[in-house]
């Protein structure tokens, strides 16, 4: 069976804006920089040879994008709901010991890397709240103490 990406709709709009730039700014350009690299420099010179990386990249790039277009789940968190911790939800926890809170919406890996304050579904933190409701302890990987949960907000 083939693994799936959770996503929220606002997630797959990201990533086709991603693959849009890459497919008709990026690679394009990186193109164009390798032609013109072909021309000035031997086969084996350094411009023509960053040249290529570059183009060899954005391509790369593009094509893991587009194996994980094909495997996302597009999940909507404004359909969810409920009172426990879950894919979508904003989550806010204070460490028991120094009081230090720390909040995080649980998002799809590919969201929690270009989103500022989410974290993937699949880090052991979000682990470590899904299914829990407030005023639940819970052990954050790499936190001194326990953290409890005072807050839960589903989108």
């Amino acid at each position: 069976m083939t693994e799936k990406f959770p996503i929220s709709p606002a997630g797959l709009k990201l990533l086709h804006a991603e693959m849009h730039a890459l497919g008709t700014v990026e690679i394009p350009a990186a193109a164009a920089a390798l032609a013109d690299a072909k021309k000035l420099d031997a086969a084996d010179g350094a411009d023509y040879m960053a040249a290529k990386q570059r183009h060899d990249g954005v391509v790369a790039s593009l094509t893991n994008l587009e194996a994980i277009l094909k495997r996302v789940e597009v999940i909507d968190p404004g359909r969810i709901s409920g009172l426990n911790a879950q894919f979508g939800s904003r989550v806010t926890l204070r460490n028991d010991d120094t009081e230090e809170e720390r909040s995080f919406r649980i998002l799809g890996d590919y969201e929690a890397k270009h989103l500022p304050d989410t974290i993937s579904i699949s880090a052991a933190l979000a682990r470590s709240v899904i299914g829990k409701g407030v005023g639940a302890s819970v052990k954050v990987p790499g936190s001194r103490g326990d953290m409890e949960i005072i807050a839960i907000a589903q989108s």
